[in-house]
């Protein structure tokens, strides 16, 4: 049953639209008065099929995407733009504006990249999601943690951020707060934030901080077994040190990860350690660790020291039994970068993220002087811009020829 674009109003009228929805939903009405059992309603959903179409639009359930998904998605209309000859997308919060009108933006960094670490399955493309192995992503997390990771579990709530000195907009949520496993753990990492990429990932420590700590993870033959959870799920890179370890104890972001940890614990005997990487996840970490699970204090990259904490980490860990993915870890911190497993990673991300360096950047108001509260923007990195469409497969072709 056909029906006009919505899209069209843009070189017309609404009416037009909105008359041929109301004629498919008279269609619909109809064939429901003759059959009332043929398209049963979603629970929960109220059916008003003889109230007024309005041209409008309404946010897409959250079930519908994957979780983690930034809030901004899916409501109130268009939320992004295209940026930098398409190389760029600008997401803007429910204060700003499409292509940042009115606001005065600078880019903190060109956001180039590199392709170090880089490495595909024969068959996929940089540019698209995986094709070699497609079925290889995360599900999400599992029902009985879902609730409590997004902060909606009564009595486990997250504060309000906006009143404890966080600048980025709430209409940006708490989504990128873990990536991982919840199950057959052998190691938990609660880590400070790395980068801005976990919001379009929708994972945690998606960023150059990220790819170099899967190095590490690798070092202690863990290619599945681990769980990362941010220690804040909010935007805090341009806070103050003080305001950040201040956040690290408030009693409600304690109460949640405390319980979160508990869960886990309960459901994962053979957890080694738990890691804690960056200021606030070590001022954070003793404070919600089970009393039976050691914690293990590692740098963040770019902390005086980080490497060397990484290699007594390993050094530690290579005394400790516990399940491994890999027969001979080498429990050597790494000193190059890596990428992300797809595993870690919701279906249909582009085969290039988590790869590449930092891509995400947060624009500097350059009327504030200070990082925009309302913009995020994410590049494709330049090594994968600049590569030459691949050639059609001979299935391609024949679906082209059949088109045209």
């Amino acid at each position: 049953m056909g029906v006009l674009h919505p899209g069209s109003a843009g070189t017309g009228s609404t009416a037009a639209i909105k008359a041929d929805f109301v004629r498919a939903i008279g269609h619909i009405r109809d064939w429901l008065q003759a059959d009332p059992g043929w398209l049963p309603a979603d629970p929960g959903v109220a059916r008003a099929l003889a109230a007024p179409f309005p041209y409008s639009s309404l946010a897409i359930p959250f079930r519908d995407f994957p979780f983690g998904t930034c809030p901004r998605l899916g409501s109130g209309g268009t939320s992004s733009n295209r940026t930098d000859s398409q190389r760029g997308i600008r997401l803007f919060s429910a204060a700003g504006r499409y292509n940042a009108s009115g606001a005065h933006l600078q880019d903190p960094a060109t956001a180039a990249g590199d392709d170090e670490g880089y490495a595909d399955d024969p068959g996929d493309l940089p540019y698209e999601p995986p094709r070699a192995v497609p079925g290889a992503v995360d599900p999400g997390p599992p029902d009985d943690v879902t609730r409590l990771l997004a902060g909606g579990e009564p009595g486990f709530e997250w504060p309000v951020f906006s009143t404890l000195g966080v600048t980025a907009h709430p209409s940006f949520g708490t989504g990128p707060i873990y990536r991982g496993r919840f199950r057959q753990l052998s190691l938990i990492v609660l880590a400070d934030q790395g980068s801005d990429d976990d919001t379009f990932t929708a994972r945690a420590l998606s960023g150059e901080t990220g790819q170099r700590f899967q190095g590490f993870l690798t070092a202690a033959g863990l290619t599945r077994r681990y769980l990362i959870i941010r220690a804040l799920p909010v935007d805090t890179l341009d806070l103050t040190p003080a305001t950040r370890l201040a956040l690290a104890d408030n009693p409600l972001i304690q109460a949640l990860h405390r319980e979160l940890l508990r869960r886990l614990r309960a459901k994962n005997a053979d957890v080694a350690a738990l890691l804690a990487m960056g200021p606030v996840a070590r001022r954070l970490a003793p404070k919600v660790a089970p009393a039976s699970l050691d914690v293990i204090n590692l740098g963040a990259p770019g902390e005086p020291g980080f490497g060397a904490s990484w290699q007594a980490a390993l050094t530690q860990l290579a005394g400790r039994r516990y399940p491994r993915d890999l027969t001979t870890p080498t429990f050597t911190a790494p000193a190059t970068r890596g990428q992300l497993p797809r595993i870690d990673l919701p279906y249909g991300t582009v085969r290039w993220a988590g790869t590449s360096g930092d891509r995400a950047v947060r624009p500097v108001d350059t009327d504030l002087g200070e990082p925009s509260p309302d913009y995020l923007k994410v590049f494709l990195p330049a090594w994968a811009a600049n590569l030459e469409p691949a050639p059609l497969t001979a299935a391609e072709q024949l679906a082209a020829k059949e088109l045209s």
